[in-house]
């Protein structure tokens, strides 16, 4: 019979091998800080239990800080980084559902955005073409 370290490290290195590992990771991460959010918050029914002596409150964040948290977000998302997407949406306090991109677009309609490009690949390609001029 197997110890259980051997299937310890038997199930890591299955994970490692398939890929798994890193999400399960990053899966891991997201809920012990949401979890941290919410001892921090006082939203968690357990909170009265760890109490942190110097919480302090995020200030309002401007619009162009949102516009550029969204932006960043629709880039993470579109490149397959959605658990950073996810983390991102946690600490800066953006809303589940992403803004639609047709907001986006319409907030920037000098870029010219093709196809499936994300707006700050765009933004980076006209920055980049501009400074040429």
């Amino acid at each position: 019979m197997a110890s259980s370290k051997d299937l310890a490290h038997a199930m890591r290195t299955a994970l490692e091998e398939n890929g798994d590992l890193i999400g399960l990771q990053a899966q891991l991460e997201e809920e012990m800080l949401e979890a941290f959010v919410q001892l921090q918050t006082g939203s968690n029914e357990h909170a009265s239990d760890y109490c942190f002596t110097n919480k302090t409150v995020k200030p309002a964040m401007p619009p162009e800080i949102i516009l550029a948290n969204n932006l960043i977000r629709q880039y993470l998302e579109e490149v397959g980084l959605k658990k950073t997407s996810s983390v991102l949406c946690i600490e800066s306090g953006l809303p589940q559902n992403p803004v639609p991109d047709t907001v986006l677009k319409t907030t920037f309609p000098m870029l010219h955005s093709t196809g499936k490009k994300p707006l700050l690949c765009s933004m980076v390609h006209d920055i980049i073409l501009n400074k040429d001029k």
